[in-house]
């Protein structure tokens, strides 16, 4: 979990970011969520996992395929504890804060605190109402479950 080679300018998920530091980047929501920390990294030599787009063995980040496990993004009971779940995979509900906010149910349902001033690298949150989507019926209002440590959410 080290750093590793980095280029100039591809600090955050290998995207260019011009020297800005920690620049927002500019993904599909697609991707964000069906993709983001899904597909296992393939890298052999040690590099910085918060800036790879890859989950990582070992890496609380690290989500499950919608694609092929149906959960719904509903924080599981024994991750809200930091705890194992005894189901694995086949728990119907979210292992981790990425699980959880980058469900196509959940994402950018509620409006980021910081708005356009954000400068985290992915955001879940809109920013303005034309990125605000509507929570869908039947799932519980967001969940106070995951820690604020220095002002990041973690699960």
């Amino acid at each position: 979990m080290g750093s590793g080679p980095q280029r100039t300018g591809e600090r955050y998920f290998g995207l260019h970011t011009k020297g800005t530091g920690k620049a927002r980047i500019s993904l599909s929501e697609e991707f964000l969520t069906y993709s983001l920390k899904v597909t296992p990294c393939n890298r052999k030599y040690p590099h910085d996992w918060a800036s790879c787009l890859c989950g990582h063995k070992g890496e609380r980040a690290t989500r499950r395929d919608l694609r092929t496990h149906n959960y719904l993004p509903i924080a599981c009971e024994y991750a809200k504890q930091r705890l194992e779940c005894p189901r694995g995979d086949d728990c119907p509900h979210s292992h981790n804060l990425f699980e959880y906010w980058l469900h196509p149910k959940r994402f950018r349902t509620e409006m980021c605190l910081f708005r356009s001033n954000c400068d985290r690298r992915v955001c879940f949150f809109a920013h303005s109402s034309e990125e605000l989507r509507q929570l869908q019926d039947g799932l519980p209002p967001a969940e106070l479950c995951w820690r604020l440590q220095r002002g990041v959410l973690t699960a």
